[in-house]
């Protein structure tokens, strides 16, 4: 399985952008929001003609094969236009200002929760969480499964923290949703 260099990562990436495959967004405010497993995620400000977006940031994995990487990116291009209100939004790319070397210099940029993961929001307010609510948010689970399904992808990587919260909507976040159900039927 070939590895991508960061050079061959950065112009790889550039080229998408070059050719309009991926919006290019500025961003300002990087804060650190939390650590899932061995991947960081960030909070910050997308700049978007005269609108300011709240957004969350992921790196770009610098371990990933080249067929990973082009795969989770065309998915998520393709995500950008599915326009389902149970799927977080794809932004596009931005490039990150870190002087880490171990770390690619481009992030991805997906929508916001402003409730958080489910996993959060779920350890802040089960206690006063109304069944009607908790019935709905697996009917909006429930719902963002069935599109994928119908659109013959899956989610490889489906837990609490991979579900946001969004003015009190759940929706599935788009990072995961990779795999081709063919694909996935040899495991």
């Amino acid at each position: 399985m070939a590895f991508f260099t960061q050079k061959v990562w950065v112009e790889w990436i550039e080229q998408g952008l070059a050719n309009g495959e991926y919006n290019y967004y500025d961003y300002k405010d990087l804060n650190n929001v939390e650590q899932i497993g061995s991947s960081k995620v960030y909070k910050a400000i997308m700049k978007k003609d005269e609108e300011e977006i709240m957004v969350v940031m992921k790196y770009i994995g610098n371990k990933l094969s080249t067929r990973e990487v082009q795969s989770e990116l065309k998915l998520l291009r393709k995500i950008r236009f599915f326009n389902n209100d149970h799927i977080s939004s794809f932004y596009g790319i931005t490039k990150s200002d870190s002087n880490d070397k171990n770390q690619l210099k481009y992030m991805v940029m997906l929508e916001y929760g402003d409730g958080g993961s489910l996993r959060e929001y779920l350890q802040n307010n089960s206690e006063n969480l109304h069944w009607s609510v908790r019935l709905k948010f697996a009917r909006q689970l429930s719902k963002a499964i069935e599109f994928l399904h119908e659109k013959n992808l899956i989610h490889k990587n489906l837990h609490s923290n991979n579900i946001i919260i969004n003015e009190q909507d759940l929706k599935l976040n788009a990072l995961g949703i990779t795999c081709k159900m063919e694909e996935s039927s040899n495991i």
